[in-house]
């Protein structure tokens, strides 16, 4: 079975990214990070909000993430900080 850290948000809070793609879980994020650009990561990272952050803490509950996702300022940096705890959490 899928570890709780990868589950699905029910479709009523799937992440709708700038371009209309629909992201289900954080993997899809963090695979979402690495194909975006980088106008796309703005429209949602910017110096007035952190939309990966709020998404993480609203719908996931995952405070922690949501804390370090907030001081993260590139898609690669999101992206390191999504799979180490992804990493983390499975094997706790």
């Amino acid at each position: 079975t899928k570890p709780s850290i990868v589950r699905n948000a029910s479709p009523e809070y799937y992440f709708f990214l700038a371009d209309g793609r629909p992201l289900k879980n954080l993997l899809e994020l963090s695979d979402a990070l690495e194909e975006m650009t980088d106008e796309i990561f703005r429209h949602h990272v910017n110096e007035v909000k952190n939309d990966f952050a709020k998404w993480a803490s609203d719908v996931f509950g995952d405070e922690e993430l949501a804390l370090k996702l907030g001081h993260a300022k590139t898609r690669a940096h999101h992206q390191l900080i999504i799979l180490k705890h992804i990493i983390r959490r499975m094997i706790q």
